[in-house]
């Protein structure tokens, strides 16, 4: 599938120079599974941060899920429903990622949301931060199902690095779109990525994806 690029508000906010939006469309990957897809940032050249309510939908044999256009099979390595995150891991490592940033945003500084709205292509909003609290990131970028797992980010001493994971959001059903969206903190992203265990293995104080509740959909954007 041929990759799109909207850009809704950016030439706006920001001084725009070639290449300028690469490393963040680079660092997220669309995830397929059985019955729709979900969006994933690497973290790794090997491993993938995803919105754990989004997989329960998408279950393929094992806990395993396609990279979309890469041939590539990701398997789920742990999760933690109470952030709403999890961690896939490929065989071979040919993800380009991005690190995470080392502050959170603020009130009314800009991010960028990527990911693929319902499943047709990736996509760039930008928006504004209008909260920080529970865990979360209050944001005005715009998505839809298929935008869960897609990453939030902000420029950084010049250079791009994840401060959120897309999670959920107010949603407008005649346009399908949300107008809000809520994405997992960047404490809780350091938290779970800290804690997941560095030899790939499964961390026996959280969750596999079988056999564990799912986050019921509740307006998420996923």
């Amino acid at each position: 599938m041929r990759s799109l690029l909207a850009v809704f508000g950016l030439l706006a906010s920001f001084t725009v120079q070639a290449g300028e939006f690469t490393p963040v469309r680079d660092a997220v990957v669309q995830i397929l599974g059985d019955k729709g897809s979900c969006s994933a940032v690497a973290i790794s050249p090997t491993r993938l941060l995803t919105a754990k309510h989004c997989l329960g939908g998408l279950l393929k044999g094992n806990d395993t899920f396609e990279v979309a256009g890469s041939g590539l099979m990701a398997r789920v390595i742990t999760t933690d429903a109470k952030s709403d995150l999890a961690i896939l891991e490929l065989k071979a490592g040919r993800l380009k990622p991005l690190p995470a940033c080392t502050r959170s945003p603020e009130i009314d500084d800009q991010v960028i949301l990527v990911g693929y709205p319902l499943g047709v292509g990736k996509v760039l909003t930008e928006g504004r931060v209008q909260a920080l609290e529970g865990g979360t990131i209050l944001t005005t970028t715009s998505g839809t199902h298929g935008n869960s797992g897609g990453g939030l980010f902000q420029k950084q001493d010049g250079k791009w690095c994840l401060v959120g994971i897309a999670s959920f959001g107010i949603l407008d059903v005649k346009q399908f779109i949300t107008y809000m969206l809520w994405s997992v903190d960047l404490e809780n992203i350091k938290r779970f990525i800290g804690e997941s265990t560095p030899s790939g293995k499964e961390d026996s104080s959280r969750n596999r994806l079988h056999g564990v509740r799912q986050h019921g959909d509740g307006g998420r954007a996923r």
